[in-house]
């Protein structure tokens, strides 16, 4: 273990497993160290600095001001072996996998090349949930596979746009209807936040169905 700069820490999303850094383990991180509880060194990539397990331990440090951090370093043989480590390191400890990483993961480990026995050992999932999610799987526009989210299966064994494959990485896991329901109910009790963003959001919500319901019933 030693000290560096938290300046030289690098965080490479691109092989981070998980879909975002949540604020809220950010900020009981900053409480940890703020109350002096013990947390474990950031592992990084010998020759890059590239962390491999620690980025929210990174984020927040550097919220913190602090420009010091311990690290531990361990040198890898390729970016497969790099994010291997890093998903097993991620689903054992810190802010719980959920599917969709685990999908994710799937997906990344595979396109490195991982036949579904390995993928199966690093993911903690079994083979045969694997095939199972694979088959619920869509397309984006290069016909790489997309963990489609609860909610938005009827996308699975289709191909996706860009903008579909953007507002599946951003979607809730939901069925579309609860956010109709909550939205509905929001506006008959009344309990709609009266500002000019809302109302804009709404109305642009209003011509957007509009706008479609119209096309549909022309082709109809």
């Amino acid at each position: 273990m030693k000290t560096v700069k938290i300046e030289s820490l690098v965080l490479d999303f691109t092989l981070y497993p998980r879909d975002e850094v949540s604020s809220q383990n950010v900020a009981a991180l900053v409480e940890a160290y703020t109350l002096g509880n013990p947390v474990p060194p950031i592992l990084v990539e010998a020759k890059s600095y590239r962390v491999v397990d620690g980025f929210h331990r990174s984020v927040a440090l550097k919220r913190m001001g602090r420009t010091e951090a311990e690290v531990v370093e361990k040198t890898y043989k390729s970016d497969a072996d790099f994010f291997a480590d890093a998903v097993r390191l991620n689903a054992a400890h810190g802010r719980a996998f959920d599917s969709d990483d685990r999908k994710r993961s799937v997906i990344k480990l595979a396109e490195f090349g991982f036949d579904t026995a390995s993928v199966s050992e690093i993911v903690n999932v079994t083979q045969e949930k694997i095939v199972e999610w694979t088959k619920g799987w869509g397309t984006d526009p290069d016909n790489h596979p997309v963990a489609v989210k609860a909610g938005l299966s009827h996308f699975a064994g289709r191909s996706m746009t860009k903008r579909q494959v953007r507002v599946n990485e951003q979607w809730s896991g939901m069925q579309p209807t609860f956010h109709i329901n909550r939205l509905i109910d929001l506006l008959e009790a009344n309990a709609w936040p009266k500002t000019e963003q809302f109302s804009a959001g709404m109305d642009a919500l209003t011509a957007a169905w509009i706008k479609i319901s119209g096309k549909r019933k022309k082709s109809a």
